[in-house]
């Protein structure tokens, strides 16, 4: 609509017309605000705050900015879409990723224990020789401590701050 010459206000509503749920619902909101006089970018504010929506508080400024100074604002949109997307993209590469580096985690931190175990259920004599050995023993202590280590290591390596 802003293309073909429309004002950004007479775009903004002629868009929500067309808008799905829940998005229309949304700025339905909005509309009531602007109808009393209230600049686009604190009605979207305001709703974007309820909501909790950032992208809302920007697509706001980015109307505003057109309404006030002028300019292309259906370029600006177009861009700030693609950024949003691409975002959306990278947060979900981030999720894939530490999705897979807690599955490593995982697989490395029962490996050595799986594996142990193993040793001692097929061959309990080749673990008794080792128990009953002083500095075997001490092997033993050494493993388990340099395995707790790994493991807390392995731990904060995978968790991931939100």
């Amino acid at each position: 609509m802003i293309v073909i010459g429309h004002s950004v206000p007479a775009a903004f509503q002629a868009a929500l017309a067309s808008a799905e749920a829940p998005l229309s619902d949304c700025l339905q909101r909005a509309l009531p605000m602007l109808r009393t006089g209230a600049e686009i970018d604190h009605a979207l504010g305001a709703v974007a705050r309820m909501y909790r929506v950032r992208e809302l508080e920007l697509v706001g400024s980015v109307l505003r900015v057109s309404v006030k100074y002028g300019g292309r604002s259906d370029v600006m949109l177009d861009r700030m879409a693609a950024m949003m997307r691409d975002l959306e993209q990278a947060s979900r590469e981030l999720v894939a990723l530490s999705t897979e580096t807690r599955l490593s985690s995982w697989v490395l931190g029962l490996l050595p224990i799986l594996l142990g175990a193993m040793v001692i259920v097929t061959n309990p004599a080749y673990f008794d020789a080792m128990w009953s050995d002083a500095f075997g023993k001490r092997l033993v202590y050494v493993a388990i401590a340099l395995q707790m280590l790994g493991a807390w290591l392995l731990y904060r390596l995978a968790r991931l701050r939100t």
